[in-house]
């Protein structure tokens, strides 16, 4: 079963806490019984606000973060299928969003273009 999210991080001394909204604990980023303090206090708060994102994800989607990402991978080819139409009636491919032609290319403002380019983008 998974905790309640949103999850936050805290950092006491580098080493990453994961709690629960209640303040519960949820995870650690080092084990609790591990002698090494840890090696880059930075590293371990970065992936400590990491995993509690992806766990306030988790909780407020349903889905995992691999799933999120199949699920986007989907999406976004879908997007790329449609993103030139050729309309009944019309010898031209047109974007279904901004209506311009291939060979206008999208307006500044499609929003199609641009949930591409987000989609795109890492």
């Amino acid at each position: 079963m998974r905790t309640k999210g949103p999850w936050h991080s805290i950092s006491n001394g580098g080493d990453g806490r994961i709690i629960g909204p209640e303040g519960q604990f949820v995870a650690d980023t080092i084990p609790r019984d591990s002698a090494d303090p840890p090696s880059n206090p930075g590293e371990q708060a970065f992936n400590a606000r990491l995993i509690a994102e992806a766990g306030t994800v988790a909780h407020d989607t349903g889905l995992a973060p691999r799933q999120l990402a199949d699920q986007r991978a989907e999406l976004l080819a879908m997007l790329k299928d449609v993103e030139w139409t050729q309309c009944i009636g019309e010898d031209s491919i047109r974007c279904p969003s901004c209506g311009l032609t291939k060979e206008e290319d999208h307006h500044p403002e499609c929003s199609l273009r641009a949930a591409i380019l987000r989609a795109e983008s890492r």
